[in-house]
């Protein structure tokens, strides 16, 4: 028990000096850890100098929609669809779909959240206003699309009514010339069912809601990058560390000299 605790002691001790050794060794060469300090924070005033800035810019669009008609003549409700898959939208947006490519200076991303029509798209280049000027391209493109998938959905829609509208016409005109009542019955009804999908057809196109920019392209005032605090910190630590291991291992090559 007592070389246990005799043992405990000397390496204790022989801890101590260590560390009572390391200290002293740095504050002798002092000079250098304050040489690589400098260097390091030297460096990152330069990278901040000569890195170039970059700005970062963001709008919110809300894709639109519009009703689908009921499939069948006896449903009253349609469904709402979206004028575009918003997982889609968003890689045609990285991707340069609707401005910007891969030899522009900007980067362009988006975000959505689960179960929103609503993107956030992201613009970073090395000017504020030509952030804001893209992001308002790539929304402008973005609802000229989509108006152009509404009208043709509203062309289609208007097509159908004027179908119905001429069969239940062509209907009521035969009237006239069927002596048969129970006949006339079935094409009463028949037109009935004709005006009402009329009715539902004109509800569906009324139901169109167009894509809208809902928050307007903002720039940042200040650059994002460089991050001027994080890289004059960077080379501050670096440095330091860099000066103590090249006075420690300065102060072992000595000894190994010596020895």
């Amino acid at each position: 028990m007592e070389k246990e605790n005799q043992y405990s002691e000397s390496v204790s001790e022989y801890e101590e000096v260590d560390l009572r050794d390391v200290f002293n060794v740095l504050i002798r060469k002092k000079k250098i850890i304050v040489f690589c300090a400098a260097a390091g924070l030297a460096a990152a005033l330069v990278a901040n100098a000569v890195l170039p800035r970059v700005y970062r810019a963001q709008i919110k669009i809300e894709a639109g929609s519009f009703e689908e008609p009921a499939g069948k003549v006896e449903e009253s409700v349609g469904k709402t669809i979206l004028l575009a898959d918003i997982a889609q939208l968003k890689d045609k947006i990285e991707q340069g779909a609707y401005g910007a490519n891969d030899k522009s200076s900007c980067t362009l991303k988006a975000a959505a959240a689960s179960g929103s029509n609503v993107i956030a798209v992201t613009a970073e280049c090395a000017d504020p206003s030509a952030a804001k000027n893209l992001l308002s391209q790539v929304a402008q493109n973005i609802i000229a699309e989509h108006d152009k998938t509404i009208a043709a959905r509203r062309q289609t829609i208007e097509d159908q009514v004027k179908n119905y509208q001429a069969n239940a016409e062509e209907i009521k005109n035969s009237f006239q010339y069927s002596a048969d009542r129970s006949c006339s019955t079935e094409r009463y009804l028949a037109v009935s069912t004709l005006e009402n999908r009329i009715i539902e057809l004109e509800f569906a196109l009324s139901q169109s809601d167009s894509t809208a920019v809902i928050l307007a392209p903002a720039a940042s005032e200040v650059p994002i990058k460089p991050n001027r605090e994080l890289n004059v910190s960077l080379g501050l630590i670096l440095g330091l560390f860099a000066g103590i291991f090249a006075a420690l291992a300065k102060n072992w090559w000595s000894n190994a000299k010596n020895q």
